[in-house]
């Protein structure tokens, strides 16, 4: 948004540019608002419907010294994060995106147990591959044990039975 907020604000189409605001917004179900500044703070276009709630003006006011800066605020909507991003180094202003925190909390518990569950079963993945590899190694080695064994007590001769008792 902030890249391609530069040429309506500075042609000052501010008509173009809440066209693009709103069409982000309508296509981003976590974003709240999105409104933008010029470099003297002033409102060049935001989404809300019931215009510009003046206390937004004060969030996110030190960006002009980062590439992002985020602030958590409480809202009527609930606990938002408000981005602010810096277009040309603030020099075209600073474009602010609201996020609902509960949305971004779900999102990120459904990865977290998506990720769970990837351990488990790749967990249980290879606990069925260990046991099968050691099965599959143990044998062998066990029949050999057998044969050692049974060859050191002398019971065990050449001949075509791998195991034949001496008489």
């Amino acid at each position: 948004m902030a890249a391609n907020s530069v040429s309506p604000i500075l042609t000052e189409k501010y008509f173009e540019l809440e066209m693009m605001a709103l069409d982000l917004m309508k296509s981003e179900e976590d974003i709240e608002y999105i409104f933008v500044l010029n470099k003297k703070g002033e409102v060049l276009a935001h989404t809300f419907d019931r215009g510009f709630p003046a206390e937004l003006l004060k969030v996110n006011r030190d960006v002009f010294s980062k590439s992002y800066s985020t602030e958590k605020i409480t809202t009527e909507k609930g606990e938002l994060i408000d981005i602010a991003v810096p277009m040309m180094e603030g020099e075209a202003g600073v474009v602010h995106l609201g996020f609902s925190e509960q949305h971004l909390r779900e999102e990120i518990n459904s990865i977290i147990t998506l990720l769970l569950w990837l351990i488990v079963a790749l967990s249980v993945i290879g606990i069925v591959i260990a046991i099968f590899l050691s099965l599959l190694i143990a044998k062998p080695v066990l029949e050999l044990a057998k044969i050692a064994g049974a060859a050191g007590t002398g019971i065990w001769t050449r001949g075509p039975m791998s195991a034949q008792r001496m008489r």
